[in-house]
């Protein structure tokens, strides 16, 4: 039987992939895509003048909005907090980490329908990468391939993030494309090795930590081609790797010259690990102990009296009487970020052990973290999104078919748990015993692809765990690959032992 033509079944996953977000009645929404998109939206406002204006260049809320008091002193000999003012808080600022390359396609998603034209996209990217893996590479038969598309999209939480308005897609994508790279380079066409190069390229310039798990697994794909592990040829895919990690660095150097060149400051970066040494607790006892001395050794110092928070409260919370950074003016944020690192490292000198093994216990913590919560919108984020989003998508929020009926949520986080369990499960036997499908000559690809993703979800986890805190959204993002690794190794499996009765009835 002929199978269907590539683009009646890139259509026809495509349409299965966005299904849910269509059933939804708007794609998935989050606080962070205002970040994104404003900086594209003023650096085009910044060239073309007044008539690129809109909701996304606009930099805040109302000045009458924006006001505050200024928060109660502590202390001398630590300085007060600065009080806020209107025209300070509504200063242009970018922020580092947030990609003006996913940002900008997201923007022309939104002009091209309301963002729709990015969830297809993101779906269209998938099922492309399932029909290469599965058909192409596997040449398991489109029944593996609906299957595939199938599963993932009722068991595992892929629909989310092809729904999701944010670059998290692409953190898979990268792991994806990397291991495609490193395990098929010799079965691969030239076009498609473009293409995934391109596309995994695209992924290191998403987002930093999409950049630090892709030079993990350079590091350790390198590594294993040491040990000879990577099937033949190993020099080419590496290169390729490296060149996608390269492109990754070029592009937050670009962003960063171009946002000093537009705006004339650098981008601000959210200091992640200040707010999660604080909140684990390092952080806040070398505060403690520190910021008694004059002059006070950290700008932190003045927002004692409010510790601890929780990492998203520290960055985030612009309430004048309890926030830290996020209730910052300009410069003390500046500041904040300037001194991260040294804090750190203060942190880490004053409590080594403790330190070291909070990190690696929320890193690995991380790890096993992907629960959903934040796709069900509470009411602040639904006044954030009232405040700095276009009314059109402001007002559907609260009406889409993931706010009414909150339980399906719940039944996909418990869904995504169980299908992780099994896939690990099915995941480690393969490996460990292989049988006749150890000698088709698909095996060596697949199985280095395997590896690639097994390496790519800790890195992942640890990254995330470590310079932010545990939240289930980052490993979530990345989990559904576990699944679709299993699905190919049992593919291949079965296919293997279908067979073998038919090779010895051959030779009997």
């Amino acid at each position: 039987m002929r199978h269907p033509g590539l683009l009646v079944r890139l259509l026809l996953g495509t349409l299965l992939l966005a299904a849910p977000a269509m059933l939804n009645r708007q794609p998935l929404l989050y606080e962070d895509i205002f970040a994104y998109l404003r900086g594209p939206a003023v650096l085009l406002a910044q060239a073309g003048g007044p008539r690129f204006q809109n909701a996304w260049s606009r930099m805040g809320p109302p000045a009458s909005e924006t006001a505050a008091a200024a928060p109660a002193p502590v202390a001398p000999p630590v300085a007060a907090p600065p009080a806020a003012t209107p025209a300070e808080k509504a200063e242009r600022h970018i922020e580092a980490g947030r990609s003006i390359y996913w940002g900008s396609l997201a923007y022309l998603g939104w002009f091209a329908g309301g963002f729709w034209g990015l969830v297809v996209l993101q779906a269209a990217l998938v099922a492309w990468l399932l029909d290469l893996l599965l058909l192409r590479l596997l040449r398991l038969g489109p029944g593996w391939y609906a299957g595939a598309l199938s599963g993932l999209t009722l068991a595992t939480p892929l629909p989310l993030y092809i729904a999701y308005v944010m670059p998290d897609l692409f953190a898979a994508l990268g792991i994806l494309g990397a291991g495609l790279l490193l395990g098929f380079w010799g079965a691969l066409r030239q076009g498609e090795r473009l293409a995934l190069l391109l596309l995994t390229a695209f992924a290191a310039m998403a987002h930093a930590s999409h950049l630090l798990t892709l030079a993990a697994l350079l590091a350790l794909g390198t590594g294993a081609a040491l040990l000879g592990r990577l099937p033949a040829p190993r020099r080419a895919p590496l290169l390729g790797l490296a060149a996608c990690v390269a492109a990754g660095v070029a592009g937050e150097v670009a962003f960063g010259q171009a946002v000093t060149l537009a705006l004339g400051q650098a981008p601000l970066r959210l200091p992640h690990l200040a707010g999660h040494l604080i909140e684990m607790g390092p952080g806040l006892d070398l505060l403690r102990a520190e910021c008694g001395a004059a002059p006070a050794p950290f700008a932190l110092c003045a927002y004692l009296d409010r510790l601890p928070v929780d990492w998203v409260s520290f960055l985030f919370d612009s309430d004048p009487a309890r926030g830290v950074f996020g209730a910052a003016d300009a410069a003390t944020k500046r500041l904040i970020s300037a001194e991260q690192t040294r804090f750190a490292l203060a942190a880490l000198a004053h409590d080594p052990w403790g330190t070291a093994t909070g990190l690696l216990r929320d890193g690995l913590e991380q790890v096993v973290t992907f629960a959903t919560p934040d796709v069900i919108y509470t009411p602040k984020r639904l006044d954030f999104f009232a405040h700095y989003f276009p009314a059109s998508l402001a007002e559907a929020a609260p009406f889409t078919l993931l706010q009414t009926h909150p339980w399906i949520a719940s039944a996909q986080a418990a869904l995504s748990y169980l299908s992780t369990a099994l896939a690990l499960a099915v995941t480690g036997l393969a490996l460990a015993r292989p049988g006749p499908a150890g000698r088709d000559p698909a095996w060596a690809g697949l199985a280095t692809l395997a590896w690639v993703v097994l390496a790519g979800l800790v890195v992942n986890g640890v990254v995330c765990g470590v310079l932010a805190s545990p939240y289930g959204r980052f490993q979530a993002r990345v989990i559904w690959l576990l699944p679709l690794v299993a699905i190919a190794l049992v593919g291949l499996r079965l296919r293997a032992s279908a067979r073998r009765p038919v090779a010895a009835l051959g030779a009997a």
